[in-house]
């Protein structure tokens, strides 16, 4: 589930993840934990449920909530290891408590995807490859899995008047491949 399903209202939750347990499963449930438990025993199953957070919402109460509605992966945005970048594009968190969040998700018994952004307000190549050997040798955040989005100038936003402005540009399509394949290799 994607955007920080653990922001939305605990009732529209409960809902969405008692009908989707029991779509699967063919059972009506009473609530959401009858959904749950039914679904655990049933022909077809939910073997694998990931929800998309942020770090504010990944707390231990929402763990444990995740946890009670039969999540097994946790993908939360990381976007850069940099903290004034975090600031910059207001994150609304820092990176220490990304770094925070990847254990309390860990030791909850969750598997961690990461997503990162390249490309972002006064980064760099150089500062987005330093950003990525950061994310890779800092054991704060072993993630069992990434996910790399391209910047994306959405109109409406902050970023989209300073590209208006000639004030940030994004990377040429080829500079993204090779950023990509550097990250990889």
């Amino acid at each position: 589930m994607g955007g920080t399903f653990m922001s939305l209202p605990a009732e529209y939750r409960d809902y969405f993840i008692q009908n989707l347990h029991d779509a699967l499963s063919g059972h009506t449930s009473r609530d959401v934990e009858e959904a749950v438990r039914y679904s655990e025993h049933a022909a077809i199953k939910c073997i694998g449920l990931t929800i998309e957070t942020r770090p504010d919402y990944c707390l231990s109460p929402h763990l444990r909530q995740m946890l009670s509605y039969g999540c097994t992966r946790l993908e939360i945005g990381v976007q850069s290891t940099y903290e004034d970048v975090a600031r910059d594009t207001n994150r609304g968190h820092t990176v220490a408590a990304v770094a925070d969040c990847f254990c309390l998700a860990k030791d909850a018994g969750f598997k961690v995807v990461a997503h990162m952004m390249p490309n972002l307000r006064n980064v760099d190549m150089e500062r987005d490859m330093e950003s990525f050997r950061e994310f890779f040798e800092n054991h704060s955040f072993r993630a069992d899995g990434l996910k790399i989005y391209r910047t994306l100038v959405i109109q409406g936003t902050g970023l989209y008047e300073l590209w208006k402005t000639g004030r940030y540009k994004n990377y040429p399509p080829e500079q993204l491949v090779n950023l990509s394949t550097a990250i990889c290799c």
